[in-house]
């Protein structure tokens, strides 16, 4: 009896000991996943909110990037104009962004449906030419999966190929 007794205090701590320090890795893990999605959102957050505030105040030329501006939504608009559509639509891809940060790490039915969704969104607002010009402008600054994602979709629609163009990110 006493041999089992010390068999299993044995197998419990050549499996415990081992157990133990994976789920406290897992946790970690968890943890610092978490602090970083609370970060992003926070990042998020304060970048909109600056954004609205260049959309509110548009006339104090906030926004210092005057050229690109220019190039991207041409010499139609006055100045104000022009900063408030820029503010707008670099509001629209951090959307878009969020979501497609959100939807990253989900199960992939969650994914796979919600995803779907805010891909045609996005790839039916990259079909406007000024659109895609601030994108062309501003995309490379966004999380690069994201960046990446959208340009492989964007080549997809470009060569015809539509219909595979709403798909899930691929992780």
């Amino acid at each position: 009896m006493t041999e089992i007794i010390e068999t299993l205090s044995y197998l419990a701590t050549v499996l415990g000991i081992p157990a133990a320090l994976l789920l406290f890795v897992r946790d970690r893990r968890r943890e610092r996943t978490a602090r970083y999605r609370q970060s992003y959102a926070d990042v998020d957050v304060a970048y909109v909110d600056f954004m609205k505030l260049c959309l509110e105040n548009s006339d104090l030329s906030v926004l210092r990037e005057e050229g690109k501006m220019r190039a991207a939504l041409g010499e139609g608009l006055s100045d104000s104009e022009l900063r408030r559509k820029w503010a707008l639509y670099a509001i629209l891809i951090s959307v878009l962004e969020r979501a497609f940060v959100n939807f990253y790490d989900c199960p992939e039915e969650l994914r796979d449906h919600q995803w779907d969704g805010w891909e045609v969104y996005a790839l039916d607002y990259l079909k406007i030419p000024e659109f895609r010009r601030v994108w062309n402008a501003i995309g490379s600054n966004f999380d690069e999966r994201f960046f990446e994602h959208i340009e492989e979709s964007l080549s997809r629609v470009e060569h015809g190929t539509r219909s595979q163009a709403a798909t899930t990110p691929r992780l």
